[in-house]
C-alpha cells in the first residue's frame, strides 16, 4: 500500500502572492512625494521591482529624491497605509475563490509576511479574506534583523 501524504496546512505570503498592493504602495507613496512639493514621479510599471525588498527600502527608492529619513518615511507610510481601505479588486485573480475553496476541504490556513502585523490584519479584513486564516504572522521589529542604510 502506498503511503498517502495529507496536507492540513497551507502557509501563504500576502504581498505579491494574493493581495498586488503595488499599486497602493505607489498611491501612498505618490501622495507623500506631492506633500513634499517634489516633481518626483513613480513609474508604476517600474515600482513592481521593489515591491519584494522590504518597506523600508521600498519607501526609500520610490520616494527617491523626496526621501528625508528612510526610517521616519516608513513610519509615514505606514501611518498612511493604515488608513488606506485595500479594496477587494486587489486581490490577483482567482484568490478569494480558491481560498474559499481550500477553506471549505477543510485545510487549516496561515500567512506569514513581513508587512508589519496590523497592516496585515488590516488588509485581510478590508478584503474579505480575514475569515479564512486560523494564523496570521505579520512583521514585528524584534523579529527583522537591523535594517541597511540606503537613503
Amino acid at each position: 500500500m502506498r503511503d498517502r501524504v495529507l496536507i492540513r496546512y497551507v502557509i501563504f505570503d500576502l504581498d505579491g502572492t494574493l493581495v498586488d498592493s503595488c499599486g497602493i504602495c505607489v498611491s501612498i507613496l505618490s501622495a507623500m512625494i506631492a506633500d513634499r512639493g517634489s516633481d518626483h514621479a513613480i513609474d508604476p510599471v517600474g515600482a513592481r521591482q521593489y515591491m519584494s525588498q522590504g518597506g523600508r527600502d521600498m519607501v526609500a527608492a520610490l520616494l527617491g529624491p523626496a526621501c528625508v529619513d528612510p526610517d521616519a518615511d516608513l513610519l509615514d507610510f505606514r501611518a498612511r497605509y493604515a488608513r488606506h481601505v485595500t479594496p477587494a479588486d486587489s486581490l490577483f485573480p482567482g484568490v478569494a475563490e480558491c481560498l474559499k475553496r481550500l477553506h471549505d476541504m477543510g485545510l487549516k490556513l496561515a500567512i506569514c509576511s513581513n508587512k508589519p502585523q496590523m497592516l496585515c490584519d488590516k488588509v485581510l479584513a478590508d478584503t474579505g479574506l480575514a475569515p479564512y486564516f486560523r494564523v496570521v504572522v505579520g512583521g514585528r521589529p524584534a523579529c527583522c534583523p537591523s535594517p541597511r542604510r540606503i537613503c
